[in-house]
């Protein structure tokens, strides 16, 4: 394993220790995404996921991709991550009921959009929470 790739495993390791076993909702809301329903989908999350104490939700902001939102990613407590694009509140409310099949999933590292590019100042953009 090379020094980067240490580097990404220790990321994801205190990343996993950080949410405590809890899966991870992102909505992503920006400034493009609010007109085409991101902040109802954001909110549609996070009401979903209100009794539920093994899941969280967390709003992050555009990563670039505004012909595909609004943007949601799933991140499993073990790392996995399941990204969906075009998201609607229904989609959005299955998608955190467990309908994992529900709406139009992407490869997030591989989608054609970001699968040349190699981000280094904005590599958390759209799923770090401000």
């Amino acid at each position: 394993m090379g020094a980067y790739e240490a580097l990404v495993d220790g990321a994801r390791r205190r990343h996993a220790a950080a949410r405590g076993g809890k899966t991870r909702f992102v909505a992503q809301v920006g400034h493009c995404s609010q007109a085409v329903g991101a902040g109802d989908v954001a909110a549609a999350i996070g009401e979903a996921l209100r009794d539920r104490d093994d899941a969280y939700s967390a709003i992050a902001g555009c990563d670039g991709a505004c012909f595909a939102a609004p943007r949601v990613s799933v991140a499993a407590p073990g790392g996995g991550v399941r990204a969906y694009r075009n998201v609607s509140v229904d989609v959005a409310r299955r998608i955190v009921g467990g309908d994992l099949d529900a709406g139009e999933a992407y490869d997030a590292e591989g989608d054609g959009f970001f699968g040349a590019q190699r981000r280094v100042t904005l590599a958390g953009c759209g799923i770090q929470d401000a």
